[in-house]
C-alpha cells in the first residue's frame, strides 16, 4: 500500500484522469478514453469535447496534529469544445462545456477522499469561462481549478 508520504503529483493526476474517463464518457457527453488527457496537450487535433488533468503547482503545510507537513496539490481539469463547425452550433458548444462542469462537479464531490491518494478533493476558487483559438479552431474553454491535500 502507498504511504501518502509517497503520493506525487503525478499520481494524483493520472488518479483523477482514470475518474474523469469513467465520470464523462457515458451519454449525452460519450467523451471517448483518448480525449482525456492526463497532460496539457499542444494539439487538440480538431478533438471535441476535450479534457485535460493539468498540474497547477503545490505547497505544503504543517498540520496542526502529530504528523508533521502535508501536501497540497493544485491542478485543474481544463475543457474544450469545438465553438461551432458543420453540424454543431455555439449553443450545443454552450450546453457540451455546461454539462462538463456538471460532471466535474459531481466528480468532485463524489470523491472529496480518496485513501490512499487523498483526503481531500475541493473546487479551489471560481471556474474560468473563455473562447481560445487553438490550431486555427475556437474553442470554448473552461479552467476548473482543484485543491488536493494528500496525508
Amino acid at each position: 500500500m502507498t504511504s501518502p508520504q509517497d503520493v506525487t503529483r503525478k499520481m494524483v493526476r493520472d488518479e483523477l484522469k482514470s475518474f474523469v474517463i469513467g465520470a464523462y464518457s457515458p451519454a449525452p457527453l460519450n467523451i471517448p478514453a483518448e480525449h482525456v488527457l492526463g497532460y496539457s496537450a499542444d494539439n487538440l487535433a480538431g478533438k471535441s469535447p476535450v479534457v485535460q488533468v493539468t498540474s497547477g503547482g503545490m505547497n505544503q503545510l504543517d498540520m496542526q496534529t502529530f504528523k508533521g507537513k502535508f501536501n497540497v496539490y493544485h491542478m485543474q481539469f481544463e475543457h474544450f469544445v469545438i465553438h461551432s463547425a458543420t453540424n454543431w452550433t455555439e449553443e450545443q458548444a454552450e450546453d457540451a462545456i455546461d454539462e462538463m462542469a456538471r460532471l466535474a462537479l459531481k466528480l468532485i464531490a463524489d470523491n472529496k477522499t480518496h485513501k490512499p491518494y487523498w483526503k481531500s478533493l475541493e473546487l479551489e476558487g471560481r471556474t474560468l469561462v473563455d473562447k481560445v483559438q487553438h490550431r486555427g479552431l475556437w474553442y470554448l474553454y473552461e479552467v476548473i481549478p482543484l485543491q488536493i491535500k494528500v496525508f
